[in-house]
């Protein structure tokens, strides 16, 4: 997936923005991505604790799993 497609489906489904950030420090209660040298770490951020954390080697396949959380967070 590119962060293009990731865009689109956000927008399609009413995804708030305020739930995830890309690169970007996460707030507390936040889903993010996070470039690590070699490779790509997605996790929910909530208190200091890292949940749901995940590595991949590909922005794609860490955008596709941010947006399986972000489909099933109550909040969207």
């Amino acid at each position: 997936m590119t962060p293009q497609e990731f865009t689109q489906r956000i927008e399609e489904e009413s995804i708030s923005k305020s739930l995830f950030s890309i690169y970007d420090l996460p707030g507390d209660g936040m889903y993010t991505i996070q470039f690590y040298g070699d490779h790509y770490k997605v996790y929910y951020f909530e208190r200091g604790i890292q949940e749901y954390q995940q590595d991949f080697p590909s922005e794609g396949e860490a955008l596709e799993y941010l947006l399986q959380l972000l489909r099933r967070d109550a909040r969207r």
